[in-house]
This record gives C-alpha cells, structure tokens and sequence, in this order.
C-alpha cells in the first residue's frame, strides 16, 4: 500500500474511530483523542530533514522531502474531511 493512501485511510479510521467513541461514551472529548491519534500520523521528521536539507545547499532533496511531508499532510487532511462528510451526511439522513 502506498504511504500517502495509508495516511488517508489511518486519519479517515482516526476520526471515525475517535466520533464513534464519543457517540458511544459522553466522557470522551472526540477532538482532543483525535488530535492526539492524528499527532503520531504527522510527518514531522521528513519535514525537518527537508529544511535542514534545504538550508545545507541540497535543493534536490529537500524539495523532494517538502512535497513528501506537504503530501503526507494532506493526504492526512483529506482522510479526516472525507470521515466528516460521512457522519455529516449519516445526521442529515437520521
């Protein structure tokens, strides 16, 4: 499977999993256990090792781990919005 389609798929089942829990049980704040599920999905190091690569003189390669990260990160955006658009859409029909 491809990185970028598991990142989707980990942040759409992160945020379904994270609102199902909460319908479940009025204890749970769903934003906060999603944030803190999404946190270890971010692409963090691949984001810091495209600057320092950038700021080295390594344009090549920074630029490549940019778009890496930038792609990760929406892929992840994606995957959460898609998860929304699909309780949003069960509401309405309910």
């Amino acid at each position: 499977m491809a990185p970028i389609f598991a990142r989707l798929l980990g942040s759409a089942l992160v945020y379904l999993l994270g609102q199902s829990l909460a319908a479940a049980c009025a204890a749970v704040q769903p934003d906060a256990a999603i944030i803190g599920a999404l946190l270890v999905l971010t692409p963090g190091v691949a984001f810091t090792s495209a600057v320092r690569d950038l700021l080295h003189g390594d344009y090549l390669s920074g630029s490549i781990r940019l778009t890496d990260a930038f792609l990760s990160a929406g892929a992840m955006a994606c995957g959460v919005f898609v998860s929304y658009k699909l309780i949003e859409w069960g509401r309405a029909l309910l």
